[in-house]
């Protein structure tokens, strides 16, 4: 007969019967819930083991079988025999480990199958394809994240990372995610599980930098993705050729007619050549929601192993539970999520954001500040690195861009450096900071 794919109750009976045995090894199943037990009895168990825990108390079978009695969750005929079975010599301790991830396996397939009921009850009530995939979504994501066992580490653990990480800075290893210009790369290291924040007004340069910096990292070596709300992705390819072959951007992007000339079809053909062979992806398709993102970065990851995300921009993210909730709100879900997103994937995540019409009545020189990301108060709290776009018509300056650090979790913040801006190439260099 084959085994139960939903319940394995012997597994079951071991878990509860070496915690009796070894009070301790409630410790190593602290991501277990009570409804990971199929069995009812086995559940109320777990669930009264879990709070005398909590409450520092001796787990034993009499106090554990008294509670329930008291709570009439069992009998006065069958307490004996549950605490007499589940104390039975044939539970050891040492394969606690094996039999919690046959318990936890069979739970997560039983989540599962309540959430594929769910969403058919979805499906069948609901008459927004978009709602029923975030619907969908939410459910799945739940069952992947309930109950994870705690990752606690001793601090010896990360010193010892610490240390290689700063041996592999010395010996020239890659430490991150980089953007290309110099005096900002002296700055910030864009790490793995960080989200980076771009803002500045439209037409401010920030779509400028976050392509910049994605084909930059491609060209390193390392597998990005950019999620574009706004522009298409031959708009994309367009301003990658030119900045890339440093070809005049009226050329690609408008394809006026002298890009006939052997010359600048060249460098065209060479510049498609060489971009071809990144790996850069682009997704034009409607994403604009903080789920959909979510679930391709996580394809894209399996499938081509990405190792930074750019998605273009925060205000045109549809949030995963959009109705009731004020705006804010809304992009504070969004933040949150694309910050968990970048801890689990182990990825740098590049969001652009559009700052609102008071950055520009701020001072004579119109420097930005945190609280001027439109619509948002998360990004500044959600962002491990924020960097702030703009520019002025001070005589001399018209082709010069700013670029503040304005937040730096592990190095220098308000700090300004300039940028040139080489409007014909589309693309940012950095002559100085100061």
């Amino acid at each position: 007969m084959p085994a139960d794919p939903m319940h394995n109750l012997e597994a079951e009976r071991y878990i509860l019967g070496s915690i009796l045995k070894d009070n301790f090894l409630m410790d190593e199943v602290s991501g277990f819930m009570p409804e990971d037990f199929s069995n009812p009895l086995h559940h109320d168990i777990f669930a009264e083991m879990k709070t005398l825990s909590l409450k520092g108390s001796q787990i034993d079978p009499a106090t554990i079988c008294d509670n329930l009695q008291r709570a009439g969750k069992i009998t006065n005929g069958n307490e004996w025999g549950v605490a007499s079975e589940l104390l039975s010599s044939q539970y050891t301790t040492v394969h606690l480990k094996h039999h919690a991830e046959i318990v936890k396996r069979h739970s997560i397939r039983r989540r599962l199958l309540m959430a594929a009921q769910q969403i058919q009850l979805e499906a069948e009530s609901s008459s927004d394809a978009e709602d029923l995939l975030e619907a969908s979504e939410r459910l799945v994501m739940a069952v992947r994240e309930q109950g994870r066992q705690s990752d606690t580490k001793p601090l010896q653990h990360y010193l010892h990372q610490t240390l290689q990480e700063i041996e592999d800075a010395r010996g020239g290893c890659d430490q991150g995610a980089s953007t290309g210009l110099l005096a900002l790369d002296n700055l910030i290291t864009m790490r793995p599980g960080q989200l980076v924040v771009i803002a500045a007004r439209p037409g401010g340069g920030k779509s400028i930098c976050g392509m910049q910096f994605g084909v930059h990292n491609a060209i390193h070596g390392r597998p990005t993705v950019f999620y574009s709300l706004e522009m298409s992705g031959e708009e994309l390819a367009a301003r990658a050729i030119s900045a890339y072959g440093k070809i005049d951007a009226s050329f690609v992007t408008r394809r006026r007619k002298e890009i006939e000339t052997d010359n600048e079809m060249v460098k065209v053909g060479n510049a498609v050549a060489d971009l071809s062979r990144i790996p850069m992806y682009i997704n034009e398709k409607a994403w604009n929601t903080a789920g959909g993102i979510i679930a391709d970065a996580r394809r894209m990851k399996r499938k081509h192993g990405i190792e930074l995300v750019v998605v273009d921009y925060l205000q045109l993210v549809q949030s995963v539970r959009g109705k009731g909730q004020l705006r804010y709100e809304q992009l504070g879900e969004i933040t949150q999520s694309l910050k968990q997103l970048a801890k689990e994937l182990k990825v740098t995540v590049i969001l652009l954001a559009q700052l609102n019409r008071e950055s520009e009545k701020n001072s004579a020189d119109k420097e930005p500040q945190l609280w001027h990301i439109k619509e948002s108060g998360s990004a500044e709290q959600d962002a491990d690195i924020v960097l702030l776009l703009w520019s002025t018509k001070e005589p001399g300056k018209e082709n010069t861009v700013y670029i503040k650090v304005a937040k730096n979790r592990q190095g220098l913040r308000d700090v300004v450096i300039e940028v040139h801006h080489a409007k014909e190439f589309m693309k940012f260099n950095t002559p100085g900071a100061y």
